[in-house]
């Protein structure tokens, strides 16, 4: 019988560790080191439907105004870099 108890608290207690891990997986990837420089920022958004908005981006250095839509993206051009300074 006490074999059986130690069986059941162990099943608990993986199941339990099991969403502990999924967060942990989840705060790793997104962990960036401190000072990196970020590859993708949205500087502004602005919505033109429902679902449907006009984004501009810096990707590299680059200032991109994107269309983006429930089943694609589209460049619409490339802005004038502005500042990176916030």
């Amino acid at each position: 019988m006490q074999s059986l108890a130690w069986s059941f608290l162990m099943l608990l207690l993986v199941v339990a560790l099991i969403p502990a891990a999924l967060w942990l997986v989840k705060r790793v990837q997104t962990l960036q080191p401190a000072g990196a420089p970020r590859q993708l920022e949205v500087l502004a958004q602005l919505p033109v439907g429902p679902r449907e908005r006009v984004l501009l981006v810096r990707v590299q250095g680059r200032c991109l105004v994107l269309g983006a839509t429930a089943q694609q993206i589209t460049l619409l051009g490339e802005a004038e870099v502005p500042p990176t300074g916030r």
